[in-house]
């Protein structure tokens, strides 16, 4: 062979292998760089799903602060934590407080529970310089149970005091306790008024590691960890990793790296054993192929791993391609979704602004951004943010959608809150300045009308077990005059219902339903019904109820917003009928003492006075009859006669003194003065008085409520026997007088109302037993602080 030949054979051979080695080389990297693909595909969601826990986190954060003024309880926070998180998959929220040490037994006590360990909370937490246990928790693991200790969670503590500077979310790294799921904390600093007082800490949601898993797909091999915690290659194999960070903390995507197999693992050694010009041409065309399927895989890249909407649609109406994300925001396949007009799956109230859209679209050169409502496979609708850009020469619009519908619920969330809360306030401000009833009644109609797009909305007093009253009415529209009108609520309606069960009722099918409210909103045209009880100092006073003249249109919280307005008018009436009642006393007692001053006047003008005026007249005549000698006979039987006038007279100022303040009463006490009271009745009574001395106005009050009840225990209760008990007890003298008598004593009765008057003006408290046949028992009590 010649050396030419030789030469040429050995470049081939040489050429052959150096394109074995270079086709070899190509396939590792093809491989590896589908493994990157793979993990920024996987990394696409997991930043979704952390950005939409991050938007959650913070909204917590919103609705504790819109709460400050108020205060936001265990319930609260649960069935608003549970309402938010369950649709997005996250299991568990708490609201942690931040407590030094010093206060760890303060807060011990206020809770109710032991400040204990995450690993086991059962047992107390060790001492320490501070603590962030979990005062309100949505009941679901790791932060169901209340106490619980956060800042033992690794990088709790970290992540709050990063988040308290800018007041934005921190996250915490991924960690995986033994017996504990895996996951990561999102932590922002919120305060919250407890016992009055605002007391700082901060909201955390738990992410389950599960849950990041799933909205990549669950690809095998996917691992998430935290910045740091992984190198390069680990025990299970070489990997490729793709960082994000999201909430200050940078987290790293860790898949593993894909191994030549099949028919690649053996295109080197088909290369290889082609020969010679077959292997230069295998070269020369996996070179250009491969070149060809970077670029065409760097736009497939960039095109289905987007967690945006990507479509483009010709000028006639249509889409001609979508990407993967289609299905995740709309829930269409790309078939499903290519096979109609853009339109069709645009809200009705949308497509005129957005057929305004696309053709403005089509006739300009530039990018235009917009939003309008596409509907769902599954009927409800998202809310898309687009940005679209013409490609004239190519009669095609490209765009791009970003579903923000979760960040635009969160905003009307927020003001339908912010104008619930200033609804609550005015009404709490017409309570505060001691509103009449009625214009609270009428306020708390229109607040409730407006918040709740209710088309009516009635309040009504129950006077009987039949009858209901309308004592306030509100609606948009011009309807029957119904504030003072009397309802029947016989049946099954919303009044009914609410008095038999004392909770708020929801009523969405009227057919089977009549009476009461239901008979009046049906005829406008009702369809749903909501009411809900309003209570007065323990008892059902009345209800609350509003209509809608459309199917669907009371929101699941209802009931809930509409008790919070039936407490503030139960607090309103209580308050009234307090007002109402303080203000009948004062004027008994006024009536009361002018009767007894005028009663005094009578008796003293009737009976001593005219006696002693007697008395001084027979002295001057008895006077006259010594000076004037008309004998000793006659002196004599008139100064007898003023003698016995004079006697009589002082029999009744006695008795008149008595019957004001009895002197044993003054100089001897309560004990004293009672005893002076039994010497005059007529039946055996047995005392256990206190000797003890109280200030002049408690034994004044005690002494007279003790008088009256045995004065009606005489007069009333054909009683045998009696007892009267005074004694000292939590700051109090607590009075009882028990007979044996018949009951059915009136409390309404001149005599108890007056009593009641007495004691009420001294801050105290009257209760009177007395079934009939039973006897009746009267109980007193008198704060012995209520005095100076």
């Amino acid at each position: 062979m010649r050396a030419r030949h030789i030469a040429g054979v050995a470049l081939v051979i040489g050429l052959t292998v150096t394109a074995f080695f270079v086709t070899r080389a190509l396939t590792e990297r093809d491989a590896r760089r589908d493994s990157e693909r793979r993990a920024e595909i996987a990394a696409g969601p997991i930043r979704g799903r952390l950005d939409q826990a991050t938007s959650l986190t913070q909204s917590l954060r919103l609705f504790m602060a819109k709460a400050g003024g108020t205060g936001v309880t265990s319930g609260q926070f649960a069935s608003t934590a549970l309402r938010w998180l369950s649709p997005a998959e996250f299991p568990a929220a708490a609201w942690a407080e931040q407590v030094q040490a010093p206060g760890r037994a303060a807060y011990e006590r206020r809770t109710h529970r032991p400040i204990a360990t995450p690993r086991d909370p059962n047992r107390g937490a060790p001492p320490s310089s501070a603590y962030l246990p979990a005062t309100l928790v949505s009941g679901f693991a790791p932060l169901g149970v209340p106490g619980v200790d956060l800042n033992r969670e690794p990088g709790i503590a970290a992540a709050l005091t990063r988040a308290l500077s800018p007041s934005s979310v921190a996250a915490t790294p991924i960690t995986g306790p033994s017996g504990r799921p895996s996951g990561l904390f999102l932590v922002a600093p919120a305060t919250n008024l407890i016992d009055g007082v605002l007391r700082p800490g901060g909201v955390v949601v738990f992410v389950p590691e599960v849950t990041l898993r799933a909205a990549a797909g669950n690809p095998p091999g996917l691992r998430l960890v935290s910045a740091g915690r992984s190198s390069g290659a680990d025990a299970g194999g070489p990997t490729v990793h793709k960082r994000l960070t999201v909430a200050g903390q940078d987290f790293v995507v860790v898949m593993p790296t894909e191994t030549v197999s099949g028919p690649a693992a053996a295109v080197p050694w088909i290369v290889l054993a082609a020969g010679l010009l077959l292997s230069i041409l295998a070269a020369g065309l996996g070179v250009s192929a491969g070149r060809r399927a970077k670029a065409q895989a760097e736009v497939d890249r960039i095109f289905n791993l987007s967690s945006d909407l990507i479509t483009v649609a010709d000028f006639q109406g249509r889409f001609t391609r979508v990407n993967p994300a289609v299905e995740q925001i709309l829930g269409y396949t790309r078939a499903e979704f290519l096979a109609r007009p853009y339109l069709d799956v645009v809200h009705p109230d949308d497509r005129e602004e957005t057929s305004a859209e696309a053709a403005q679209i089509a006739r300009g050169k530039h990018a235009l951004s917009f939003e309008n409502r596409y509907r769902h496979k599954d009927g409800s609708y998202r809310v898309l943010e687009w940005t679209a850009t013409p490609v004239l020469e190519d009669q095609l619009m490209y765009g791009v959608a970003r579903d923000i519908t979760a960040r635009r619920r969160a905003e009307a969330e927020r003001e339908r809150l912010a104008e619930e809360q200033a609804a609550l306030r005015r009404v709490a401000t017409l309570v505060a300045q001691g509103a009449s009833p009625e214009r609270v009644l009428d306020a708390v109609a229109a607040e409730m009308e407006r918040l709740l797009v209710a088309d009516a909305v009635a309040v009504g007093r129950y006077e009987s077990a039949e009858e209901v009253t309308v004592v306030a009415y509100r609606s948009p529209e011009p309807q029957p005059a119904l504030v003072g009108s009397r309802l029947n609520y016989e049946g099954r309606n919303i009044s009914a219902l609410v008095r038999r069960t004392g909770r708020p009722v929801r009523l969405e099918d009227l057919s089977e339903a009549g009476g009461g409210f239901v008979d009046v909103f049906r005829s406008l045209g009702s369809r749903a019904l909501v009411g809900t009880p309003v209570v007065v100092e323990g008892r059902l006073w009345g209800t609350i109820v509003a209509s809608w003249n459309s199917d669907g249109a009371a929101p699941a919280d209802t009931e809930e917003r509409m008790a919070r307005f039936a407490e503030l008018l139960g607090t309103a009436i209580a308050n009234a009928d307090t007002r109402d009642q303080l203000t009948t006393s004062r004027a008994r007692l006024v009536k009361a003492g002018d009767e007894a001053r005028r009663r005094v006047v009578r008796d003293l003008h009737d009976g001593a006075q005219q006696r002693l005026v007697h008395t001084i007249v027979a002295l001057k005549l008895a006077q006259r009859a010594f000076r004037d000698g008309d004998g000793d006979g006659e002196a004599e039987s008139l100064i007898g006669e003023a003698l016995r006038q004079a006697k009589r007279s002082n029999a009744e100022l006695r008795e008149l003194v008595h019957g004001l303040l009895p002197a044993a009463l003054t100089h001897g006490g309560l004990r004293e003065g009672v005893y002076s009271v039994v010497e005059r009745v007529a039946l055996p009574v047995e005392l256990e008085i206190s000797d003890a001395r109280f200030t002049p106005e408690v034994e004044a009050s005690a002494y007279f409520v003790i008088a009256e009840a045995l004065t009606n225990v005489m007069k009333h209760s054909h009683a045998t026997a009696a007892k009267v008990v005074a004694a000292v007890n939590a700051g109090n003298l607590c009075i009882e007088v028990r007979d044996n008598g018949t009951g059915g004593a009136d409390p309404d009765g001149r005599g108890l109302v007056g009593m009641k008057d007495r004691v009420t003006a001294l801050g105290g408290r009257l209760e009177v037993e007395s079934p009939a046949g039973r006897g009746t028992v009267l109980r007193a009590t008198l704060p012995l602080s209520a005095v100076p």
